[in-house]
C-alpha cells in the first residue's frame, strides 16, 4: 500500500502555506505601519501641546520694555515679529516670567526668541533682558517637519504681517494678538491665537 504524497499534493500544501504565510506577512507589515503613524501622530500631538504651552505663557508674560543688545545697545522697539522667509529668528520680546532665584540672582526679566530653522521650530530663552556676548541661555527644539510659518499681529482694528508696524518710528508697544499658522509637513495647517497681556516696565 502507497502511504507517501504525490508531487501534486506536495505543491499544492507549499502554495497553501505560502498563502498563509503572505497573508500573515502583509498583516503584520499593516500593523507595523499603523502603529508607527500612530505613534508619530502621538509624538507630533505632545509636540504641539508643548509648543503651544510655551508660546502661551511667553505671550502672557510678555512686556513692554526695551532691552539691550549684546552691544550694549537699546533695542529700537521692545517686540518683533515677521514672516520667516527661509529660517532664522521670526519672534523676538523681552517676559518678565516672576523667576527669581540662586541661577538667575538679576530677577525674572528673560529675553525670548522663536527661530526656524532646518525645518525645526526652536524657542531659545537668554537668562537676562539685556544680554552680553556671554549670557547663558538655553535652546529648546519643540516642533520638527515645520514647511512655512506665517505671523498675524491684531492691535486693536489694524491686522499686520510684520511687528512693529513701522520700524523707523519710535517703539510701537505690543499688539493685542498673535495668530500664527504652522504647516507642518504630512499633517496639514495648524491655526493658533494668543491674547498678549503685558504691561509697560
Amino acid at each position: 500500500m502507497n502511504t507517501g504524497f504525490s508531487l501534486i499534493e506536495v505543491l499544492v500544501s507549499l502554495a497553501i502555506v505560502s498563502l498563509i504565510a503572505l497573508i500573515t506577512l502583509s498583516g503584520l507589515t499593516t500593523s507595523l505601519d499603523f502603529n508607527k503613524r500612530t505613534l508619530d501622530r502621538s509624538d507630533f500631538v505632545n509636540s504641539l501641546v508643548i509648543l503651544d504651552n510655551y508660546m502661551k505663557k511667553d505671550f502672557q508674560q510678555t512686556i513692554n520694555r526695551l532691552s539691550r543688545d549684546a552691544r550694549g545697545s537699546y533695542l529700537n522697539h521692545s517686540f518683533f515679529g515677521l514672516n520667516p522667509r527661509q529660517e532664522g529668528v521670526f519672534l523676538a520680546f523681552t517676559i518678565n516670567s516672576g523667576d527669581i532665584s540662586p541661577n538667575f540672582p538679576k530677577g525674572g526679566l528673560r529675553f525670548i526668541e522663536y527661530i526656524i530653522e532646518e525645518g525645526t521650530l526652536k524657542r531659545v530663552e537668554y537668562s537676562y533682558a539685556d544680554r552680553t556676548f556671554d549670557t547663558p541661555y538655553t535652546s529648546q527644539s519643540l516642533l520638527k517637519n515645520v514647511e512655512e510659518v506665517k505671523l498675524n499681529f491684531i492691535k486693536e482694528n489694524s491686522t499686520l504681517e510684520e511687528w512693529p508696524a513701522m520700524d523707523w518710528m519710535e517703539n510701537n508697544g505690543l499688539p493685542n494678538i498673535v495668530e500664527i499658522s504652522l504647516n507642518i509637513n504630512n499633517f496639514g495647517l495648524i491655526n493658533r491665537r494668543y491674547l498678549l497681556t503685558g504691561e509697560a516696565i
